[in-house]
């Protein structure tokens, strides 16, 4: 730097004397030596006040300010859904169908483990109660005959798969979930959601049937006709965006529809845990995964 400020006087100079070369150049006593600054980039040279020359300062640059993304960069992670609910609906008077479903999946993708899209792999269990003591006795009335009526079963997938995705055109898709009050729930680009069908087949189900009259009559009945059946199940799925995920978690809501029982919400989460090659083998030894709904095969 030092060694640049005589050169540029120099050139100063040159340039002074050639605008004005029959003329020498006067230097006034007292005058004050102009003092030139030399900065970093490229020199603007404005002629002021007696040709005594101003430097412009540069202008600054704008700094740019990083923009959102709707599928941000994580590392290395396992994403794993959970999600269950319990209701029951009035099949007629006095006759119930309690109903229970879980449902468990997750991401372990190390070529995409980074992000929430992509393919995820897992298990649905459904379990359906019959309660039908009221109707019985409504039945009954006052005929003078106890008796018992009582079925269920459960029905499993084993090889449950779903896509998330925030690419496909949600205005030529239909992904839309109703609230209890009929009002679609948010959904914007960046919501990650998928829809489709898969097949349960049913399990452990049962009929049962006592009865015995006043005489000491008795009729007993089981049977386990059912099992093995297929059913066909729907769902459409909807998971916060990146932005709403707080503590590594997202909510998630599932809308199941399917054979023998009408739309139902189910709600849970999304936990996002570490995903390096030695934390994928710990995750699935740990009680987490084994307690999971993965339990309900061994059951």
């Amino acid at each position: 730097m030092k060694r640049l400020v005589p050169v540029v006087i120099f050139c100063l100079i040159l340039i002074s004397s050639a605008c004005n070369s029959s003329k020498q150049p006067v230097i006034k006593t007292g005058t004050k030596t102009p003092t030139v600054i030399i900065p970093t980039t490229t020199l603007e040279v404005n002629v002021v006040n007696n040709n005594a020359p101003t430097v412009k300062p540069p202008e600054s640059t704008a700094i740019p300010q990083p923009t959102s993304s709707g599928n941000k960069l994580y590392d290395p992670s396992i994403f794993i859904i959970e999600a269950s609910g319990e209701w029951r609906e009035e099949l007629a008077e006095g006759y119930f169908a309690d109903y229970e479903i879980e449902v468990y999946l997750h991401k372990i993708d190390p070529n995409d483990n980074r992000v929430v899209v992509g393919a995820y792999e897992g298990i649905f269990w459904m379990k359906t109660t019959l309660d039908t003591t009221e109707y019985v006795q409504n039945m009954l009335g006052s005929v003078p005959v106890e008796m018992t009526f009582d079925a269920g079963g459960e029905a499993i997938s084993e090889n449950l798969g779903m896509m998330l995705n925030t690419s496909v055109d949600k205005a030529w898709v239909d992904y839309a979930i109703l609230d209890d009050n009929g009002q679609p729930l948010p959904l914007t680009r960046d919501t990650p959601v998928d829809k489709g069908s898969f097949v349960v087949v049913a399990k452990s189900v049962y009929l049962e049937t006592h009865a015995a009259g006043i005489q000491g009559e008795r009729v007993d009945y089981s049977t386990t006709e059912g099992t093995g059946d297929q059913i066909m199940v729907n769902y459409v799925i909807h998971v916060q965006p990146d932005e709403l995920e707080s503590n590594g978690q997202r909510k998630v809501t599932i809308l199941f529809s399917g054979q023998g029982f009408k739309d139902q919400l189910v709600e849970g989460v999304m936990r996002r845990i570490p995903g390096y090659r030695e934390d994928v083998a710990d995750y699935y030894e740990s009680s987490d995964y084994q307690n999971s709904t993965w339990r309900k095969i061994r059951e």
